[in-house]
């Protein structure tokens, strides 16, 4: 028997292997071929990783005996995370807090909820699992930040509200880099304008909860204390959400007067009042809503019109029907236009869909020295009715209307202006009132330029400031904001910032309708940091689950069986080709 001879390039291939395995525990690195680098940390996000000062470490609130799409998100946060530790001393550790009464009780008091899971072993046996797919990140000696890892990827299932994780999975990178440019460089300073029958805290409770945890948010009531005193310039944008009663000329000049000093307003207004539930009252005739800004509107280049959009690419109404044996049925509602359709712009990136409710339409005017971006576009099946209207549920399910009839196109229901705006009281004297009965302590701006003639704008800034040290807010001391950006956005339903109605409960905001709120206060703001991560696109490739229904067999024969037959095949030619070669032996022998 002949002896074996040693192999020592067998030795070398040994020892290349052991080799690379030590390096690839020690270091991460991988790449990424995706067309659009969805695996790839943006450039911003490097440069915000290498500039902290700090170690930081993550808590991940996501550990146990998960399902496959559960476990897939878990491992894509500790990709995430092992790739964000190669710019940054960043540590994390992944905790089930199953049990912890007290760490779910902080979950609670913090507005967190509960993810149930549910997973169908079979007909009779379903499971429910509880999760929290929450981060905690800690960071220097500042107050640790929570982190909702499944944020604006919730959708609606017949079992309830559940998660997209696939969806979630693609915003990793903008949750978390966008908390730390929070802690790191500080928030946006948000107003909520006060004194209108503007919103409160419980008809926006998600929405308000989000805006807390983001920005610096104060309420601002100019029929309270401020009554006639001007805006404080330290905002950075000033919210305006369905205000039901009409503004003052004082009220219209200090605003318009913020505007001129370069802030930035999101108007998200009504201009039909609609009284209307579909479980108690099915019908009702429309108003016309005056709040006294349609003058203001105009001066800045744009009109909102007294009608209602309807759109055949609708959201669908639970109506009650008497004729069959369901209680409620669901029945398409015009009024109700689902939106699909976006301008590749920074606040309507990744940006699925959106719901509006008795929108009215918007007219741009043109206006010279101003830009104008639509963002909320009806589809091209859609078609509007002015003035005031009857409408009735029951009417529109016996005859609905004719879809011929919905051909007027695309109409506007979300607008972004930006330029330079004209006072709407050029040529007036400054407006006095009951309130406010003294002359407008600010000088005039007749336009919103940057500074007065002169005068640079830290100096006027400061001048400015001195002018509010007394001012009293719901939520502390104002910081310095950012300077002016001249922008207007305006969305013509004041419902969108409000949950879903439901028995005269407000529930979860619709579709994407929070996400794209907050991506217009960022841009509203000047917060490009954020805007270029929210700008990253991700597509995320479905699975048709029509297709996998439809060729489940084959699918399953491609997965499970042809391996083995591969397997068979492969071991079948190898017992053939040893028996030949063994028989050539025997021959020569």
């Amino acid at each position: 028997m002949k002896k074996r001879k040693f192999s020592w390039p067998l030795l070398g291939l040994i020892a290349a292997l052991l080799l690379l395995n030590v390096v690839g525990n020690s270091f991460f690195a991988r790449f990424d071929l995706t067309a659009e680098k969805r695996n790839s940390l943006t450039d911003l996000t490097k440069e915000t990783l290498k500039e902290l000062d700090y170690p930081m470490h993550a808590e991940v609130f996501l550990e146990g005996d998960f399902l496959p799409e559960i476990r897939a998100f878990q491992e894509a946060i500790k990709t995430q995370l092992a790739e964000m530790s190669q710019y940054a001393d960043l540590s994390y550790d992944f905790i089930n807090p199953e049990g912890d009464v007290e760490l779910i009780t902080e979950f609670q008091r913090r507005g967190f909820r509960e993810i149930t899971e549910l997973n169908q072993k079979s007909e009779l046996e379903t499971t429910r699992q509880r999760l929290w797919p929450i981060l905690k990140l800690n960071y220097g000696g500042l107050e640790p930040v929570f982190i909702n890892l499944v944020q604006g990827s919730m959708r609606p299932t017949r079992f309830g509200m559940q998660a997209d994780y696939l969806r979630a999975e693609s915003n990793l990178e903008n949750l978390l880099t966008s908390k730390l440019l929070t802690m790191t460089e500080g928030r946006l300073t948000v107003g909520l304008l006060q004194g209108h029958g503007e919103l409160d805290d419980q008809e926006i409770r998600e929405l308000g909860s989000e805006l807390a945890n983001r920005y610096n948010l104060f309420k601002y009531n100019m029929r309270g204390q401020l009554a006639g005193r001007p805006i404080d310039p330290r905002i950075d944008v000033l919210l305006v959400l369905q205000p039901t009663q009409a503004f003052t000329e004082r009220d219209k000049y200090e605003l318009d007067q913020y505007i001129m000093r370069g802030g930035s307003v999101l108007f998200v207004v009504d201009e039909e009042v609609i009284d209307m539930d579909m479980y108690l009252k099915q019908s009702t005739l429309t108003d016309l809503r005056d709040l006294n800004l349609s003058d203001m509107f105009m001066k800045y280049g744009f009109s909102l019109n007294s009608d209602l959009i309807q759109d055949l690419q609708c959201a669908t109404l639970d109506v009650r029907n008497n004729a069959t044996e369901v209680q409620f049925e669901p029945f398409p509602w015009v009024f109700y236009p689902l939106l699909s359709q976006f301008p590749e712009h920074p606040i309507t990136r990744n940006i699925d869909a959106a719901l509006l409710r008795y929108a009215s339409s918007l007219r741009p005017l043109n206006t010279q020295g101003l830009t104008y971006t639509p963002f909320l576009l009806s589809s091209q099946d859609s078609r509007v009715a002015g003035g005031k209207q009857f409408i009735n549920i029951g009417e529109y399910v016996e005859n609905p209307p004719d879809p011929a009839t919905f051909n007027q196109g695309p109409q506007i229901a979300g607008l972004l202006v930006e330029g330079t705006f004209e006072s709407v009281f050029n040529f007036r004297d400054p407006p006095r009132d009951s309130l406010a009965p003294f002359a407008p302590p600010m000088p005039f701006l007749e336009n919103s330029q940057l500074q007065l003639p002169g005068e640079s704008y830290p100096d006027f800034a400061e001048r400015v400031f001195a002018a509010f040290r007394d001012s009293v807010f719901a939520y502390g001391v104002l910081q310095a904001g950012t300077a002016p950006n001249r922008r207007i956005a305006i969305i013509s339903d004041g419902e969108f910032v409000q949950g879903e109605m439901l028995q005269g409960q407000r529930l979860f905001m619709p579709y994407d309708n929070k996400n794209l709120v907050l991506n217009i206060i960022d841009y509203l703001g000047g917060d490009e940091a954020i805007s270029q991560i929210r700008a990253k696109e991700v597509v995320l490739r479905r699975l048709d689950a029509d297709k996998v229904e439809a060729n489940r067999t084959g699918i399953q024969f491609i997965n499970v069986a042809l391996p083995i037959l591969f397997i068979l095949a492969f071991g079948l030619i190898r017992f053939y080709l040893r028996r030949r070669k063994n028989e050539s032996y025997n021959i020569r022998a």
